[in-house]
């Protein structure tokens, strides 16, 4: 049975925080060029936002179980405003790192949550398909932040749509911090952030065999696909030398088949979230390939298209998949938001190699490595997705 008005409302707030979000963060590549920083510094920062992810992943959920949903996303949105303060009152480069690890606190606070609230409110046998709504829905966020936010840094400056999304994160802070949560705080104590308590979520995460593939995965793609939002748009800005308003077009393109993801999300329903899942990743390995192929923006459409169609067959299928083991496993909030703590191992070791191949190489080698990696990911780990192993004798 699907719980209405909670998928309408934490859908409508997703797709809020998608839109403020992609308002100002497909600039952030060319405007920490614009105050003085290289590619290869951008990324070594950048390796913070995947530090904050591995770190802050298992404590959203454990503060999640103690003081409830709400509050903690009240407290991501929260970060999200100041990390936007930092980017455009920066001082030194320390701030830059400071607000890509506030950036993390938002995802693992906010948008993990989130989907964790709507994935509540979906019975099981439609859980993909309407997942893919849910995803779909945050995809207009998505599409439409890009191509507000690159107008106004047109029209006015490259700060603006930073300013205006410090405004919408702290709007939405106030909102869900003064409605009362459904999940009661389990103990009015603060809870237990050690160590051993964030390694033993993680231990919880992997003791489940598709978790682990899962993970595996998850690595791979956030070692590759998420880094798009950040390359693309220095890929546009400088590679092929166009001003800031294509990079909206750019990622529209990318995000244009995510609005096909009930779609996507049915087909995983009835063919199996594994196997589209695997599809996803493959199709997505060869966008990349085709991005680091581009002599031009036409071309780099078509491959952003073939990118944004694996990604989002991927996103919906995985996603379902996970909130499907969650139910079963009686762990659904620690399965998100342990995905997220892994799938961050690989950002942060990404951002540092990405980091060496952009000082010695170029944007178009980057794209290279990506795809290799999303496909050796797929030969490593995929057969682990599958209930059974593959092959095996009866």
């Amino acid at each position: 049975m699907i719980d209405r008005y909670a998928f309408k409302r934490f859908t409508g707030l997703s797709i809020l925080f998608a839109f403020a979000t992609f308002l100002a963060h497909p600039l952030l590549g060319p405007y920490l060029e614009r105050i003085g920083f290289d590619k290869w510094q951008i990324s070594l920062m950048s390796a913070a936002f995947a530090l904050g992810g591995v770190i802050m992943g298992p404590v959203a959920a454990l503060l999640a179980q103690k003081i409830g949903r709400n509050r903690v996303m009240a407290i991501g949105f929260a970060a999200a405003a100041l990390s936007l303060v930092f980017y455009i009152w920066h001082v030194n480069w320390l701030m830059i790192v400071g607000a890509r690890f506030l950036d993390a606190v938002a995802g693992a606070f906010c948008a993990m949550l989130l989907l964790s609230k709507v994935e509540d409110s979906i019975s099981e046998n439609e859980r993909g398909k309407k997942t893919g709504w849910l995803l779909s829905f945050i995809w207009l966020g998505n599409l439409l932040g890009p191509l507000v936010g690159t107008k106004l840094a047109e029209e006015f400056n490259i700060v603006t749509p930073f300013i205006i999304s410090v405004l919408i994160n702290l709007l939405l802070a106030f909102y869900v911090f003064t409605r009362r949560s459904q999940h009661a705080p389990v103990v009015p104590a603060f809870p237990d952030i050690s160590l051993q308590s964030w390694a033993a979520e993680l231990k919880k995460y992997w003791s489940v065999r598709q978790l682990r593939a899962l993970g595996v995965l998850g690595v791979a793609a956030h070692a590759t696909i998420v880094k798009l939002d950040l390359f693309v748009p220095l890929f546009v800005v400088d590679t092929l030398g166009l001003p800031v308003g294509y990079i909206g077009l750019a990622v529209f393109a990318f995000g244009l088949p995510h609005l096909l993801l009930p779609y996507f999300g049915g087909l995983a329903d009835k063919y199996g979230r594994p196997l589209l899942s695997l599809t996803g990743l493959i199709l997505a390995a060869i966008g990349i390939f085709l991005i680091s192929k581009s002599p031009d923006f036409s071309y780099l459409l078509v491959a952003l298209v073939v990118t944004g169609f694996g990604t989002a067959i991927w996103g919906v299928s995985a996603v379902s998949l996970m909130s499907e083991i969650g139910e079963r496993e009686n762990m659904e909030t620690d399965v998100l938001t342990g995905y997220y703590s892994i799938s961050k191992i690989g950002s942060l070791l990404s951002f540092i190699v990405s980091a060496v191949i952009l000082k010695l190489w170029s944007l178009e080698v980057l794209f290279l490595f990506y795809s290799i990696i999303l496909a050796a990911s797929v030969l490593f780990a995929g057969r682990g997705l599958f209930k059974t192993k593959l092959f095996s004798k009866t």
